[in-house]
């Protein structure tokens, strides 16, 4: 087996865990390829359909229990951080950098009585995306292990992968607002109105890249919920009709995207078909981290991705909201 196609995040010393190698054999899954997130996938929906008794058994094996809890745990502390990738198109290679097309629009013509058929060549231009790494290193003294009376190990894992996710979410947004390609300034300084998105979707619309994710602050999210157009709808349609994550009542194929990890005082609208491609080298992983001379123990956390705006058109910004 190659190196690459080892689990890289429970490996030791360059052999293969053997935690990972009993979870296959007692569950039926292959775990020795994928992302963090499709071996936590994987070993959900497998642990999930055994009976009671063996999950209970599986789940008390010291080495393939740990291995699970771990994941599941880690994955579960990044989740809510990587709202990123619900504004970008993601897309998983192997190769070190990503090409993306990106095609002119084709176009129709009257024909003579007789006239030769215009040939409508569809022109290609392309963006190429090279991967890059990004990572932390926490770690703590073997004393702070011993005499802590918390899970200082299970605390370091969950803001190691909730710093990974936020890094990754904030690079996103914040290139996807430098880079919108339609702006506009509230109408009432300070404040998000529902008339300033109600624009920006007409604006967006008309060039034809309508948006289906609204993503604010939580203090724009606020000021839309006191606003008449909102409450109105709130109160006498639906009482789901305007919730974070949920879908915008009377705006076909929207939701709104609620996050303090969206710049203060602006709204971003985006179509996420065309917007952004986020390419995924490698997926959040996880390694152990040891350094004897000083005492440190700890997890490495690293990630190879980039992503880049294919499409300005579909981004749109309201600032000074």
């Amino acid at each position: 087996m190659s190196r690459k196609d080892k689990v890289r995040w429970v490996e030791y010393e360059g052999r293969e865990s053997l935690a990972i190698k009993q979870l296959e054999e007692t569950l039926h899954v292959d775990l020795t390829r994928g992302a963090l997130y499709d071996m936590n996938r994987h070993l959900t929906h497998a642990i999930d359909r055994l009976p009671l008794k063996e999950r209970n058994e599986i789940l008390f094996q010291s080495d393939a229990g740990a291995t699970a809890l771990v994941l599941r745990q880690v994955w579960d502390a990044a989740t809510p951080t990587l709202i990123g990738r619900q504004l970008v198109q993601v897309f998983r290679d192997d190769e070190a950098s990503l090409k993306v097309p990106i095609a002119a629009k084709a176009q129709a013509r009257w024909i003579k009585d007789g006239g030769e058929i215009p040939i409508s060549e569809e022109a290609y231009s392309f963006k190429t995306i090279d991967a890059k790494k990004s990572g932390l290193r926490p770690a703590i003294t073997r004393e702070m292990i011993e005499d802590a009376h918390w899970d200082v190990l299970a605390r370091q894992l969950e803001e190691g992968a909730r710093a990974m996710g936020e890094f990754e979410s904030t690079e996103i947004i914040g290139k996807q607002i430098t880079d919108a390609g339609s702006t506009v300034a509230a109408a009432s300084s300070g404040t998000l109105a529902w008339a300033d998105v109600a624009g920006m979707i007409g604006t967006m619309g008309n060039l034809n890249r309508p948006p289906d994710i609204l993503a604010v602050n939580w203090t724009e999210f606020a000021d839309l919920l006191k606003d008449s157009a909102i409450q109105n709808l709130v109160l006498y349609d639906k009482q789901d009709a305007f919730v974070p994550g949920g879908p915008i009542a009377y705006v076909p194929g929207m939701k709104i995207l609620v996050s303090s990890l969206v710049t203060s005082a602006t709204a971003l609208l985006v179509n996420s078909r065309y917007a952004t491609a986020l390419f995924l080298r490698r997926d959040i992983t996880i390694e152990d981290y040891e350094d004897p001379k000083n005492d440190l123990q700890g997890a490495v956390f690293t990630e190879r991705w980039n992503h880049e705006t294919i499409d300005a058109n579909a981004i749109g910004t309201i600032t000074d909201a």
